[in-house]
């Protein structure tokens, strides 16, 4: 099953002012067994980020297969 994790992440930014914090949110669609697996992939991959991030939500996805160019029958 596949799983959309919404990730925030919070970037440093120095100004003039001293420091901002930039925030912003992606996407990642992942394949897991379950919400949990699916977080737990997420943090995995984004483990050693450069920036802060917080996984928000993860929610079933309704795509039901990925398609590979490269694997198209001929």
């Amino acid at each position: 099953m596949y799983y959309i994790a919404q990730v925030k992440f919070t970037e440093q930014i120095d100004t003039k002012n001293g420091t901002k914090e930039k925030k912003f949110k992606h996407d990642y669609l992942c394949e897991a067994v379950s919400v949990t697996d699916a977080e737990a992939i997420v943090v995995g991959a984004l483990e050693g980020s450069v920036l802060d991030f917080e996984v928000v939500s993860v929610k079933s996805s309704k795509i039901i297969e990925v398609l590979d160019a490269g694997s198209s029958k001929e």
